[in-house]
């Protein structure tokens, strides 16, 4: 497993769009932030919970979607150039072959997540300093909403691989981290309170912003869902032809 996740790593090291994705959020995540901070004092942006919605929102939803988006296309773009045939001989164990690129893309995720909130924590610190504002994240409590946007990052990570694997196209893989964003808008009146314990609702309670969900549970029924794709990306990987 340990050379399998290896092989996963210098794939990712040796493609210059993985330092493209990375570096392009985090610089996105610090730009975002800082032109938002300096208009902190108005009237819309004045409380610690209004001050403090922009930086998770940036950092926990826009890479989490970034990401999920990465992670899809990566992984199906193995079976579109077919060099998934090659790693499968190299692996014939698919089911430790599938949890090993899951596990890479989320440690990405992971990491990118979490230097993509430092920066915005670090920019909007100083800035709401100098105008005697503050987001209210210090201590255990920074640490928390820390923990829950990396942890976002991490689950649509793997929610991202997994469809890679499922659609074994680019194409549909993207439409489908799309699509379930506008399915929620539409059916979720519909669906009524079932509608709270899908993806993007429960990134929302995640990150505490105005999900109908606590953070425990959003963040429990979000891994439970992550694994539990990944679970059926492996089972049907180890039974589905290649190519």
């Amino acid at each position: 497993m340990i050379a399998l996740i290896h092989a996963q790593i210098v794939q990712l090291r040796t493609l210059r769009s993985t330092y493209l994705v990375a570096g392009a959020l985090v610089a996105l995540v610090a730009l975002i932030t800082g032109v938002t901070m300096s208009e902190a004092g108005g009237a819309d942006l004045h409380t610690e919970n209004q001050l403090r919605e922009p930086l998770v929102a940036s950092a926990g939803i826009m890479v989490a979607v970034v990401m999920a988006i990465f992670a899809a296309t990566r992984v199906a773009g193995e079976y579109r150039h077919a060099t998934i045939a090659q790693r499968v001989l190299a692996a014939p164990q698919r089911p430790r072959f599938v949890g090993a690129t899951l596990l890479t893309h989320a440690a990405l995720a992971a990491l990118v997540t979490a230097a993509a909130f430092t920066a915005g924590v670090l920019i909007a610190a100083p800035m709401l300093a100098s105008k005697d504002l503050s987001t209210g994240l210090a201590g255990a409590e920074l640490a928390q909403v820390g923990a829950a946007v990396v942890l976002a990052g991490t689950t649509f990570a793997l929610l991202g691989a997994s469809v890679g694997f499922l659609t074994r196209s680019q194409a549909p893989a993207v439409v489908i981290v799309f699509a379930v964003f506008f399915a929620e808008k539409l059916f979720g009146p519909v669906l009524g309170p079932a509608s709270d314990y899908l993806p993007y609702a429960l990134l929302n309670s995640l990150l505490e912003l105005d999900g109908p969900l606590s953070v425990g549970v959003a963040a429990i029924v979000l891994t439970t869902t992550a694994a539990v794709l990944s679970c059926l990306a492996a089972f049907l990987a180890a039974r589905r032809d290649v190519i």
